[in-house]
């Protein structure tokens, strides 16, 4: 038999193939496959079927069109992955199969820990990490055990045949903090804080770049670049809009705080009015302290100011900055209270396939 495949998952374009065999057989079916049997030939059926190929002229460019240029397959969701199965847990020995967004296991270990996996559920990248024109769906996974250790576990989900797979699982580390993930043609770049080996476990310091390629088993790193130690600059080139005020309480809507990183200071609107601080960097990796803010003097709506001064108080009280899953983390420290102010960046996307978060 004379056969010829379809190009690729990515594009089901329509090609007519015309098969000899023994046996007299007529098949059409997408994409389309046309049998014809030496007997036919050889008796003039051949002739017959000219109109069937007429046909197949005029039907075949539509098809290609529509397989073609017809929109991709949506990668998985969020909602689809807090139920699905992954595998490479506990440092690659474990598959685990969540149940809305959590696994917790039901013996306990020899020291009486009890694992738990738990997908980020605020966090997703897509994008076309193998090239063959099927969107993957990038997400993060924390592991615990009970202690102040949180392994973080990078995850790629694919459709296969109607299904949701995990082609891949990556560990990151032990407090490892995600500073953004993008994928551009075909490579997946991880930028990440993680520790030395003189830094505390509860705070790493060392700013780190890691390129993936997606194989048949998994993710293979391609090159690791090191960016030096983290310090105030490392926020600087983005503007970071304030979402929440802790990890448990988000700002009212229809107010915007931003903060941006410029010359040693913070600049920004505190919800009515334009501010600026001088932050000073501190003995370790991710320690700052911040000046009274001071501001311009508008009035706004009560609303807006209570916001207002109560971002500008928290702002002269912070003490540390790092990243939870993307975005920007300010730990600040005062009347016998501890907040993190987490802020996501406003993205100017122009690489095609880059970082998307996506919060619901």
């Amino acid at each position: 038999m004379i056969s010829t495949d379809p190009v690729s998952p990515s594009c089901l374009c329509a090609f007519v193939v015309i098969s000899y065999h023994e046996e007299s057989t007529l098949a059409f079916t997408p994409p389309f496959h046309y049998s014809l049997s030496i007997h036919e030939i050889q008796t003039g059926t051949l002739m017959e079927t000219r109109s069937f190929f007429r046909f197949l002229g005029f039907l075949t460019p539509l098809w290609l069109i529509v397989s073609c240029f017809g929109p991709p397959e949506p990668p998985p969701s969020l909602d689809e992955l807090r139920n699905a199965t992954f595998n490479g847990l506990d440092r690659g020995t474990r598959d685990v199969t969540l149940r809305n967004g959590v696994w917790a296991d039901s013996v306990a270990r020899r020291d009486s820990s009890r694992m738990r996996v738990q997908l980020v559920d605020d966090f997703l990248v897509s994008g076309d990490l193998d090239s063959n024109g099927t969107m993957e769906a990038i997400v993060l996974l924390t592991e615990t055990f009970g202690g102040a250790e949180i392994y973080t576990y990078m995850a790629v989900a694919t459709r296969e045949d109607g299904k949701v797979v995990n082609p891949g699982t990556e560990l990151l580390g032990d407090r490892t903090q995600v500073r953004g993930i993008r994928i551009k043609d075909g490579t997946l770049y991880l930028d990440i804080v993680e520790a030395a080996p003189f830094d505390q476990l509860c705070c790493p310091g060392e700013l780190v770049t890691k390129e993936w390629k997606l194989l048949p088993k998994g993710f293979a790193l391609q090159t690791l670049r090191g960016h030096g130690r983290m310090s105030p600059e490392v926020m600087g080139g983005s503007e970071w809009v304030l979402e929440q005020w802790s990890l448990n309480e988000h700002l009212q809507p229809g107010i915007e705080v931003t903060l941006a990183y410029q010359e040693n200071r913070f600049v920004g609107k505190s919800g009515c009015n334009q501010y600026s601080a001088s932050v000073t960097s501190g003995m370790f990796a991710g320690d700052i302290s911040v000046n009274s803010p001071v501001s311009t003097r508008m009035a706004c709506p009560e609303s807006t100011m209570i916001v207002e001064s109560r971002f500008l108080k928290s702002l002269d009280s912070a003490t540390r900055f790092g990243f939870l899953n993307g975005r920007l983390a300010i730990t600040t420290s005062g009347d016998d209270t501890v907040e993190t102010l987490i802020f996501s960046k406003r993205v100017n996307d122009q690489t095609g396939t880059s970082v998307a978060i996506k919060q619901e």
